[in-house]
């Protein structure tokens, strides 16, 4: 793996662990072969070659419609990034994955949430200190066998839906639009922009006290929402991120737990990237530790307790 040294106008490049430079390349792409041209005792000359012990794997966990990342072989390194591709040519930054910090045993891992259900998703990782260098690139294929109400910072708060019925008789798109009747003339003007995107209501059923109480959690902080529906019904149910306004329920008359949910919904732009994904809040060590003896106790390091602490979905619910 050469690495250019963009800082110099010779366009110089050597090979990372090498005692030196074995090449120069010009700007004008001619290459001419030389010997030991670079200062040896650099900050390059004991580089390791990432390829030579950088392994992300990537493998899809149904139970929790997630892909787990993972990272090993990076103990010579503080923080990475991790990225995902559909077509390896467009590369996005996982969210909550811009600054990983590396763990005790030079080991990463992360959740994506947010992939593409039924296509190959790739990914790679990327050091960001001590030097940047890329590992191989991991690919998985998720199924989703059923839709899926997603939290974009909140994923603990994740559930399976059911929808009861596809909204084909009530997708609408708001018009942006101004009619202006002009004095003495018959045809008013038009002035037009954008349409806004698809509304429409969601209908949702819930047959036990259980998932009620998990979707009443999902919908209580009122943030955005990611709705994933398995390939197959990609045509039939709109899905995506959305904005749910206010939301109404009603019970069946004959089987009380049985409840029917109306979410009118907005498609919106995805949350940006400062917006990441938090498995539990400072509530949830107070919740569930006497005192901070106890968190040091079961967690070695803060890495560790973020990568494993999950909190109550009751937590949504402030009194």
């Amino acid at each position: 793996m050469p690495v250019y040294d963009d800082d110099d106008p010779r366009g110089e490049a050597w090979i990372p662990g090498s005692a030196g430079s074995s090449r120069i390349t010009t700007w004008s792409g001619r290459t001419t072969f030389v010997e030991e041209v670079l200062d040896i005792d650099g900050p390059w000359a004991s580089a390791p070659l990432a390829a030579d012990f950088i392994l992300l794997t990537a493998v899809f966990d149904p139970t929790l419609a997630r892909v787990v990342l993972t990272g090993t072989g990076l103990e010579a390194f503080t923080q990475v990034t991790l990225e995902r591709s559909l077509d390896q040519i467009t590369w996005t930054t996982v969210r909550g994955a811009t600054s990983l910090d590396v763990m005790t045993g030079g080991t990463i891992v992360h959740y994506d949430y947010e992939f593409t259900d039924g296509v190959t998703n790739y990914y790679r990782l990327i050091t960001l200190a001590p030097f940047g260098q890329t590992s191989n690139i991991a690919s998985v294929l998720p199924v989703l066998t059923a839709a899926w109400l997603k939290s974009i910072s909140r994923p603990f708060l994740n559930i399976k839906v059911s929808i009861l019925q596809p909204p084909t008789f009530g997708i609408g798109r708001t018009a942006r639009v101004g009619i202006y009747p002009i004095k003495a003339r018959t045809y008013p003007i038009a002035v037009n922009d954008l349409r806004l995107a698809r509304r429409w209501t969601l209908t949702l059923l819930t047959e036990t006290a259980a998932a009620a109480a998990a979707l009443t959690y999902i919908l209580a902080p009122g943030d955005v929402l990611l709705l994933q529906v398995p390939a197959g019904l990609a045509d039939t149910v709109p899905a995506g991120y959305m904005s749910i306004g206010d939301v109404t329920r009603e019970n069946h008359p004959l089987r009380p737990v049985r409840v029917t949910w109306d979410l009118p919904v907005t498609e919106v732009a995805p949350p940006s990237a400062s917006v990441t994904a938090l498995q539990a809040t400072w509530q949830t060590l107070i919740n569930q530790f006497t005192d901070c003896a106890a968190v040091v106790a079961a967690y070695p390091d803060w890495s560790t307790l973020l990568a494993t602490l999950v909190a109550d979905p009751s937590e949504t619910i402030v009194d």
